[in-house]
């Protein structure tokens, strides 16, 4: 990675970044869960309900967590990477830290869904 130099490839930036974080047994995972996310923030929070600034996509109040779809929140927990075994003691740090932060998410989302009755926040 060279920086100061703007016109990289992301993709390749990105494959790299997963790479050093998890390590390469759990980066395809990693890669899928963030693509879930950057979904999510860059369309459906375009077309969400919750509270927002006019014109921005970044949400001011909770009310956006109504919007995350079952389904997405699925995905992302089935790519996680707490399953994976790492040689790499920095790496499983990584791991580690990542899923605290998606588990206090996806926590959030289902607490505000079950406060708004939402049918399909929580399984039978």
């Amino acid at each position: 990675m060279k920086l100061g130099e703007p016109k990289q490839d992301v993709d390749k930036l990105l494959a790299e970044w997963y790479d050093r974080c998890v390590g390469p047994a759990a980066a395809p995972d990693l890669a899928k869960f963030y693509a879930i996310w950057e979904r999510f923030w860059t369309k459906d929070i375009l077309k969400s309900n919750g509270s927002r600034r006019a014109g921005s996509t970044w949400p001011l109040q909770p009310g956006y967590l109504a919007d995350v779809k079952k389904e997405d929140s699925s995905r992302a927990a089935a790519c996680s990477t707490r399953r994976l075994p790492s040689a790499n003691p920095r790496a499983a740090r990584a791991r580690r830290t990542l899923e605290k932060a998606f588990q206090y998410y996806e926590a959030s989302v289902l607490a505000y869904q079950c406060g708004l009755g939402a049918p399909d926040s929580v399984e039978d």
